[in-house]
């Protein structure tokens, strides 16, 4: 796998946007424009990623301390249900050899449209080593629960992911820890 940063290629922007937008509902997107942005400062990368030179997915991370918060992860949905996505975790851990990785999954509830999918979701996590740090949070609106991978994570570590992603203003406006 090879990870390709936006800031060096600008096709990786081209590449992943589609996947980006059927990925992900609008409730839950940044814009493009956020991304970029923050992409380009040394907190932040947007890789696409490409097995040999074939894209087949991308990875927004952000990096807090010894953490790396793994905002977007999508791999194109041809490849779905082919290994793809523990490959894409397998080599993200081997880059980000010696930091905590985290991230988090729309929560389970009998209720939503999406259940089943958000069970496989979380299921596919923990095959691949990731915890349920019992955090829960409501993001946007929208209910979560945090995932960790390579050791304890808390909720000021969290916290701290997103006050710096967000910034202090929008932290404070659209988080809700439980």
């Amino acid at each position: 796998m090879e990870f390709v940063a936006f800031k060096d290629e600008a096709k990786v922007l081209e590449e992943m946007k589609e996947l980006y937008e059927e990925s992900f509902p609008a409730v839950e997107r940044a814009s493009m424009r956020w991304i970029r942005r923050q992409a380009r400062t040394q907190h932040a990368d947007l890789f696409g990623i490409y097995e040999k030179q074939k894209f087949v997915g991308f990875v927004y991370l952000i990096y807090h301390k010894d953490l790396v918060y793994i905002v977007f992860f999508a791999v194109a949905r041809e490849l779905r249900g082919k290994g793809y996505g523990t490959k894409i975790l397998v080599a993200l851990r081997k880059k980000v050899a010696g930091k905590k990785l985290i991230l988090d999954i729309d929560a389970l509830s009998d209720m939503a449209a999406d259940a089943e999918i958000r069970v496989k979701r979380k299921e596919f996590y923990i095959r691949n080593g990731f915890v349920d740090t019992e955090i829960r949070v409501c993001i946007y609106g929208v209910d979560a629960e945090v995932m960790a991978l390579g050791g304890e994570i808390f909720r000021e570590d969290f916290e701290g992911v997103l006050k710096q992603y967000l910034g202090k203003a929008r932290y404070y406006a659209f988080i809700k820890f439980e």
